[in-house]
Order: structure tokens, then C-alpha cells, then sequence
């Protein structure tokens, strides 16, 4: 299905690019992981009821959205995604959001009036109770990674590996689109700005930010993986709903952190779940 392309003004006159499929009453908006436009939901969305109306969008540089302005802290990346949702103009949304898209999407919430936002899915989301994240290492493979490889090579890398990963998944035009959209030197540019304060918006959710309200699920890629790291992640999805009330965790046991390109089905399952509808129901 070919999404629908508009924009969403910000209050300080930025527009953001969206992509609209079906036309239903109940509101899906995604959030992207980092260096990902929206169009990357293109698999999940495809498999919504068609009475859904699935919103993604590219968050600031992606795509045909303008750069953001300032340092792209969470509270303005939440600032962004708050605007795509009050343009839909309605209440009850369902926030779904896959890796650095997890923190930003439960920010929202928090950002937004309450029972605008119903409930979340969280598909493999970044989580501050990842130690990994925090260790001198990691700030020092994030220091070369932004230092030692210019665009181009970046540029490279990415669209290489989108089209290995996700070749079997969307058709050649979607495919394209995605690459443009999210390799383009505007795209990195905003990637790198946004990659600089990830941790401290991890941070921001360790040290005093409340967790989100809502009904959450949390899918959690569980496919046997080596390195210390992916079961730091794991450990840490669980301890989060452990912790929080109303939290549910699935687990994908055929993902890694792509849980969208590799199980679309058990995440538009989910949202549909969400949505208050399962699959094959008509009412």
C-alpha cells in the first residue's frame, strides 16, 4: 500500500514529513530508531487493519522534513513527535516507537495531556537500565564512529546494509525511498546530532523522568545473539516491566533488534491488540 505524503508544521514554522496508511478511526503514530525515516514502518503498517490509520513521520533532517534547530535533546525530539500527534486530531492514540524511538515515544506522554495517548508498544526500545550504554568503551566506539568515518563512508555502510536487511522485505520503491530518505547528508547530520544526546536522555529517564502512565507492551527481540551487550539489553527490558505497573513483555523469539523487518506480524499483532482489536475480528 502507498502511504499518503503530507506535512506537520511546528510551532516555530520547521515542517515534518509524514506518511499516512489507511484511513480508519482508531491513530497509530510510529516513531523511528536512530538514522531511520518513518517509512521504515512500511511492513508493519501493511498489516493493519485497514479501518487503522498508521502515521509515521521523519523526525527532523530526515527525508523532506526541515532540520531542527538547537541540540536534539529528547524533550525536543518528544517536542516533534507531540506535534505530528495533535495534528491527527483526535485522542487515544496508540504510540508505537523501535529503539531510540522507545525513549522518545514514552517522553511524549509525558509531554502530552493525559488520554491523548492510550497505550504503547515498545519494540526492542532503548532502555536507561542498560549498563552498557553508560561504560567508557561504548563513549569511545561513539567518539570514532562520529570522528574517523566521514559521511560518505557512513552513507555507504547504510545503504548497503539497508538493502541486505530489508531487500526481502519491501518491494524496490519502498526500498529506495527509505535509502533516500534516511541516507541522505542531511539524514546524517541529523542522525550524528541526535546520536550525541542519546545518553543523556537515557539519563534523563534514570534519574528522575517518570515512566509513562499507559498500558505498555514491550517486545523484546530474544533471538540467541554473542556479545555482552544484546544480553545487557535483554536483562534490561525485563527489569523495566518488572518495574512498572501495567508493563507486558513478548518476546520475539525470531528477532534480533529489528524485531519490524523480521516479525512485522507479531508487532502489527500487538498494535492491533492495542488498537483494542485482534487480528481477524470485525468488530
Amino acid at each position: 500500500m502507498e502511504p499518503d505524503h503530507q506535512t506537520v508544521q511546528t510551532p516555530d514554522g520547521r515542517s515534518l514529513a509524514t506518511h499516512t496508511w489507511g484511513s480508519g478511526e482508531r491513530v497509530v503514530v510510529f516513531e523511528s530508531a536512530l538514522g531511520l525515516s518513518g517509512l521504515c514502518w512500511a511492513p508493519v503498517a501493511n498489516l493493519l487493519d485497514d479501518r487503522v490509520r498508521a502515521v509515521a513521520y521523519d523526525r527532523a533532517g530526515y527525508g523532506r522534513s526541515t532540520s531542527g534547530v538547537g541540540a536534539r535533546t529528547l524533550d525536543a525530539l518528544a517536542a516533534d513527535l507531540a506535534c505530528v500527534i495533535e495534528a491527527q486530531g483526535v485522542r487515544d492514540v496508540v504510540l508505537v516507537g523501535h529503539s531510540w524511538g522507545g525513549p522518545i515515544v514514552r517522553r511524549a506522554v509525558e509531554l502530552m495531556p493525559a488520554g491523548v495517548v492510550s497505550s504503547l508498544v515498545l519494540v526492542d526500545p532503548s532502555d536507561e537500565r542498560t549498563e552498557a550504554y553508560f561504560t567508557r568503551r561504548t563513549r569511545a566506539l561513539e567518539w570514532v564512529h562520529a570522528v574517523m568515518f566521514p559521511s560518505r563512508v557512513r552513507a555507504k555502510l547504510l545503504k548497503a546494509g539497508l538493502r541486505k536487511g530489508l531487500g526481502p522485505v519491501l518491494v524496490a520503491d519502498e526500498l529506495e525511498a527509505l535509502i533516500s530518505a534516511s541516507a541522505s547528508t542531511s539524514a546524517l547530520r541529523a542522525c550524528a546530532k541526535e546520536g550525541r544526546r542519546i545518553r543523556a536522555g537515557l539519563l534523563q529517564l534514570r534519574e528522575g523522568t517518570r515512566s509513562a502512565t499507559v498500558a505498555t507492551v514491550l517486545i523484546s527481540g530474544t533471538k540467541p545473539a554473542v556479545g555482552s551487550a544484546r544480553r545487557d539489553l535483554l536483562g534490561a527490558h525485563q527489569r523495566s516491566v518488572a518495574a512498572n505497573p501495567g508493563w507486558r513483555l513478548v518476546e520475539a523469539p525470531d528477532s534480533g533488534h529489528y524485531v519490524l523487518f523480521t516479525q512485522p506480524q507479531l508487532v502489527a499483532d500487538e498494535i492491533l491488540r492495542a488498537c483494542g482489536r485482534r487480528v481477524g475480528e470485525s468488530g
